[in-house]
């Protein structure tokens, strides 16, 4: 399922980081060169650190869309062999579509946006260490 999923997903992230290189000015290049920078070098020091920011859209989309997975396990195995690959989606779909317990649906769905925010804010407050803004 992970190969999946990482397949399904590559393209996005894909782009964005094809996107995030087309946006590093050629100047900082120059400017490195210029101070005796070579190629393992630039790309420590110029392309990733300029990179960092869409690192940090890539890895909070990335997990978001991790947590909120369900046709890949549904698909694949519908939660099987036993609840391994069950997810906490799947457990939504199964409480409001099969079982119409719609408030308990809800109230997962709740904890779940809860969970997915307190992550995301956890990945912000750390960036601030890694992220470098132009």
């Amino acid at each position: 399922m992970i190969l999946v999923y990482v397949w399904q997903n590559f393209g996005f992230s894909f782009l964005l980081f094809i996107g995030g290189l087309a946006s590093i000015p050629t100047e900082t290049y120059e400017a490195a060169s210029i101070d005796g920078a070579t190629g393992w070098r630039k790309h420590l020091h110029v392309t990733l650190p300029l990179l960092s920011p869409t690192t940090l859209v890539a890895s909070v989309m990335a997990i978001i869309n991790a947590l909120q997975v369900f046709d890949q396990p549904y698909v694949l195995t519908r939660g099987g062999p036993g609840d391994a690959t069950r997810t906490a989606v799947m457990v939504i779909f199964e409480s409001a579509f099969q079982r119409l317990e719609f408030g308990q649906a809800s109230a997962i769905g709740v904890i779940l946006t809860l969970i997915i925010m307190a992550i995301t804010a956890a990945q912000f407050r750390l960036s601030k260490r890694f992220v470098f803004y132009q």
